[in-house]
């Protein structure tokens, strides 16, 4: 036989279970929300620093390391930099300054 289920005592039961948790989830932010599924808030600007300090600092190092491979001593090397500089920037004017005409 079908047993009388009564749906008043269930309600009652329910509700007194239910309100406080509905309390707690009425307070919770959005941190908390993250933080429950093991979730947290990141911040991109200082992920986004980091990383060009570390690039910086390879960079460093790199330009350290190739000038003490160097095969010239520095007054050598930065005039064979200056004098190739001069010569591009030469060619490009002469580039920009003659004018082309089409045949």
């Amino acid at each position: 036989m079908a047993k009388n289920f009564d749906w008043n005592t269930l309600y009652k039961v329910a509700k007194q279970n239910i309100k406080p948790t509905y309390k707690k989830i009425r307070k919770m932010d959005s941190d908390d929300w993250l933080a429950s599924m093991g979730l947290e808030r990141r911040n991109v600007g200082t992920d986004i620093l980091g990383a060009l300090g570390f690039i910086t600092l390879g960079c460093c190092i790199g330009l350290g390391v190739g000038l003490l491979m160097a095969p010239k001593a520095g007054t050598e090397l930065r005039e064979d930099i200056n004098k190739k500089f001069r010569g591009t920037a030469e060619q490009f004017g002469k580039d920009i300054n003659t004018p082309t005409y089409a045949s």
